[in-house]
């Protein structure tokens, strides 16, 4: 794809630069024979407009091809990211919460069953001053967060191995009712 576009975009640039060429030695020989000749010549466009033209032709086909190049490529880019870029949620209920925001906190919990059977464990995660603590779209503090407590975990990568596993960056926490 990008190896054809190169070329594309290498033609409309010779293409517009031989019409461009070719209308100035168009001009300059009416000019000469009318000065050899005498009289009128015919209406021809003054080559300063003719550039003029051409530099929007040239930038509205760089502004379309940009546009599509650039939307191909974050197509292929989301699409190559594989599953560990999406993020992922599911409902748990908080079995343990250690520390504090100041010092450092650590969450576990234990996943629903109403989950996929992947997220049914027990889960670790460290909450950062990033983490996002909600209910209802309404900012929480930390300190809001009780044992005991459902929540849905939104979360990116994958989850460690192990009991419990680790989940090693959480974008959010949900308080539910």
């Amino acid at each position: 794809m990008v190896i054809s576009l190169f070329w594309i975009i290498l033609s409309i640039i010779i293409t517009l630069l031989v019409m461009i060429t070719a209308y100035f030695l168009l001009y300059r020989r009416r000019i000469n024979r009318v000065l050899r000749e005498g009289g009128s010549p015919r209406p021809l466009a003054p080559p300063h407009r003719v550039l003029v033209l051409a530099a929007l032709v040239l930038l509205a086909a760089a502004v379309v091809i940009s546009y599509f190049v650039g939307y191909k490529t974050a197509y292929d880019q989301m699409e190559n990211a594989g599953p560990a870029a999406w993020p992922e949620t599911f409902y748990a209920e908080i079995t343990g919460i250690t520390g504090s925001p100041e010092a450092g906190t650590s969450v576990t919990v234990q996943g629903l069953a109403v989950n996929d059977a992947r997220y049914r464990g027990a889960f670790s995660f460290a909450v950062y001053g990033e983490t996002d603590l909600e209910r209802q779209g309404q900012p929480l503090g930390f300190s809001d967060l009780e044992i005991g407590d459902l929540v849905a975990v939104t979360f990116q990568g994958e989850p460690t191995s192990g009991e419990p596993a680790v989940l090693a960056h959480v974008v959010r926490v949900q308080l539910l009712e």
